[in-house]
C-alpha cells in the first residue's frame, strides 16, 4: 500500500514573504505525520526552555546492517526515566546517541518510529527497494536504513530501522545540528510525562504517578493506529478527529471542514506550501477559536488551515486536523501509550 505523509517547514527570506516546505515525507510502510512547523517567532516567553547546544559527534561511525526491525523492545535499568528537554523554536529537542553520535533529536511524536538526517549518516546502507514521497507529489525523498544501537539517557534500544531524509533546512533556520527525529515507535510501550513548564520528559514503564498532583483538567481515550496517535475532539462545535504531533510548531485543521469550524477565525498571514518537487500551495496562518476536547474548553490557538487530504488516504482514516505545540504548551501531558489515554494536567504558568 502506497502512502503519503508530510510536513511543512516556514522560514522568513530578509523581511519578504514566507514559504513553507516539507519537512518529512514518509512511510510507505509504517505511515507517519511527522509534522515540523517552523516558524520566525520562537513561542510565549514563559515557555521558553533551553536553548539547544550543538551535539557532540564522532568523526567517523560504524555502517550497520540491513534487514532490522523497525522497533526493538526498551532495555534499561529503569522505572521511570527523567530526560531534560532543550528548544529550538517550538520543537522539543532531546541529547541522545545514535552508534558514536551524539546530538540533539526531535521529539516528534507524528513520525512513527526512528528518522536519521541524511547529513550525518550518508555512509549508512540503504534499502534500494523503498520509495516514498511528498504531501504533493510521489517522488522518491526519504530512504530507508537501520541502525545498531540507540541510546536515549539509561533507554537503550538494538537493531532499528530508521527513515533517512535531509533536515538541513531545520538545522539552517534553528542554527543547531539535529541528527534526527525520535517518534511514537521508540516509547509506546511506555507512559510518557511531557512537562513543558518543568523543561522535562518523564518515561515510565509503570503508570505514572504524579506526586505534586496538578489539578486533572483533562482525561480522554486516545488510538494508536499505524504509528499515528489520534484524539476526538470538537472546533465550534463541530466533531474533529485529531491527530497529535509534538513536531508541529502550529496546530493544522483542514481547509475542506465545514465552514462553522471557521468562524471565528482570525487570519495572521498567507503563506505559500512548496512540495520537493516545486509544486506549490496556498495555505493560512490563522488564530481559530472552540478548540474543545475532553469537555475542556482550550481557547484560540495559532492554526495552519491546509489541505489535508492526501494525508487522510495515506492513512485510510479521515485525519480533520493535527494538535502541535500551541496544544502542548496548555499544560502537563501525560500519555498513557499502553492504555491509550491522554491527560493534561495544570501546571503553573501554562500557556495557550
Amino acid at each position: 500500500m502506497a502512502g503519503i505523509t508530510g510536513g511543512f517547514r516556514v522560514w522568513r527570506e530578509f523581511g519578504g514573504a514566507e514559504r513553507v516546505t516539507p519537512k518529512l515525507i514518509n512511510h510507505l510502510a509504517a505511515l507517519g505525520l511527522g509534522l515540523v512547523l517552523l516558524l520566525g517567532s520562537p513561542g510565549p516567553a514563559s515557555a521558553r526552555l533551553p536553548e539547544a547546544t550543538p551535539p557532540i559527534g564522532a568523526d567517523r561511525i560504524d555502517v550497520p546492517h540491513r534487514d532490522r526491525p523497525a522497533f526493538s523492545f526498551p532495555q534499561g535499568d529503569f522505572d521511570q526515566l527523567t530526560l531534560p528537554l532543550k528548544r529550538a523554536g517550538n520543537l522539543f529537542l532531546i541529547e541522545a546517541e545514535i552508534d558514536s553520535l551524539r546530538g540533539n533529536f526531535i521529539l516528534d511524536l507524528g513520525a512513527p518510529y526512528l528518522v536519521l538526517n541524511a547529513t550525518y549518516f550518508r555512509e549508512y546502507e540503504i534499502d534500494s527497494s523503498f520509495v516514498a514521497g511528498t504531501f504533493t507529489s510521489e517522488n522518491q525523498y526519504v530512504r530507508r536504513t537501520s541502525c545498531g544501537h540507540l541510546s536515549i539517557g539509561e533507554l537503550q534500544m538494538e537493531n532499528l530501522r530508521a527513515d533517512v531524509t535531509n533536515l538541513g533546512n531545520i538545522e539552517n533556520q534553528r542554527g543547531v545540528q539535529i541528527l534526527g527525529l525520535l517518534g511514537v515507535g521508540l516509547f509506546s510501550d511506555m507512559i510518557m510525562e511531557l512537562d513543558l513548564q518543568g523543561q522535562q520528559l518523564i518515561l515510565h514503564r509503570t503508570p505514572a504517578t504524579l506526586p505534586e498532583a496538578p489539578a486533572l483538567r483533562m482525561d480522554l481515550p486516545m488510538k494508536l493506529r499505524d504509528g499515528v496517535l489520534l484524539v476526538k475532539g470538537k472546533v465550534q462545535g463541530k466533531k474533529i478527529r485529531f491527530s497529535l504531533d509534538t513536531g508541529a510548531e502550529m496546530n493544522i485543521l483542514d481547509r475542506d471542514l465545514p465552514g462553522e469550524v471557521f468562524e471565528e477565525m482570525e487570519i495572521q498571514q498567507r503563506i505559500e506550501a512548496m512540495g520537493a518537487d516545486g509544486t506549490t500551495a496556498e495555505v493560512l496562518v490563522t488564530r481559530v477559536a472552540g478548540y474543545e476536547l475532553g469537555g475542556l474548553n482550550l481557547g484560540k490557538m495559532r492554526t495552519l488551515v491546509a489541505n489535508l487530504g492526501v494525508i487522510s488516504r495515506a492513512y485510510g482514516v479521515q485525519i480533520d486536523g493535527v494538535l502541535g505545540y500551541p496544544f502542548f504548551a496548555q499544560g502537563r501531558f501525560v500519555i498513557d501509550f499502553k492504555n491509550e489515554r491522554l491527560q493534561l494536567y495544570d501546571s503553573n504558568g501554562s500557556q495557550r
